[in-house]
């Protein structure tokens, strides 16, 4: 008997973008990064199952390797981000802002086929490879802009965060079995709703 530890290989390239500025108490900065990561992976659509390194069930038997070669969980493609603050003059009231928006493409994911009435009992089996735009799919993006108000009162602070200002509700995760249901895009976790946070912070 040769027991042999098979070749992961993943290739993971981009490019990262970065800018900034500042003038009389206003920053801003954005950056932007463009990325691929491709490799041979376990089955299936979660970060365990994916992730570049993670064996798993992956060389158990000959449909662990039926599209096993494509996009991983952490690839995101494109993301982008664009930070911007701003510090009131005494006279306006000396307040600071901050805001934030951050846009993410969506998770890779492919479709999986159930099949069941098996001996052995029912079994998930890769139907398409994943990520677009090789044949797979990816969820609908993400964009949150998030914002702080905040005032310096002595050695109080008080600050008004709001999360998801503009109320998106993307969906994070969708369905990938294989059937009639799959081009509804039925969502399995849905981006938090928009909330306001209010805080008060003491120095000494």
């Amino acid at each position: 008997m040769l027991l042999s530890t098979p070749a992961l290989r993943t290739l993971s390239e981009g490019v990262l973008l970065e800018a900034g500025a500042g003038h009389s108490g206003f920053q801003c900065r954005a950056s932007f990064l463009a990325a691929k990561s491709t490799g041979q992976n376990n089955a299936g659509n979660e970060a365990w199952e994916n992730d570049p390194g993670v064996a798993g069930s992956l060389f158990q038997d000959p449909n662990t390797l039926l599209y096993a070669y494509g996009r991983s969980f952490f690839d995101r493609a494109y993301t982008g981000r664009f930070l911007a603050s701003w510090r009131a003059p005494r006279k306006l009231g000396g307040f600071e802002s901050g805001s934030v928006v951050t846009y993410l493409d969506g998770l890779a994911f492919g479709r999986r086929l159930l099949v069941k009435d098996l001996a052995q009992g029912p079994m998930l089996i890769a139907a398409t490879v994943r990520g677009s735009p090789e044949g797979g799919h990816r969820t609908q993006y993400y964009l949150s802009w998030d914002l702080r108000l905040s005032r310096r009162f002595g050695a109080l602070q008080a600050y008004a965060d709001v999360f998801n200002v503009l109320n998106r509700g993307s969906r994070l995760r969708e369905d990938d079995l294989s059937g009639p249901r799959f081009n509804q895009r039925l969502p399995l976790a849905l981006q938090p709703a928009r909330f306001l946070r209010l805080g008060l912070a003491y120095s000494f």
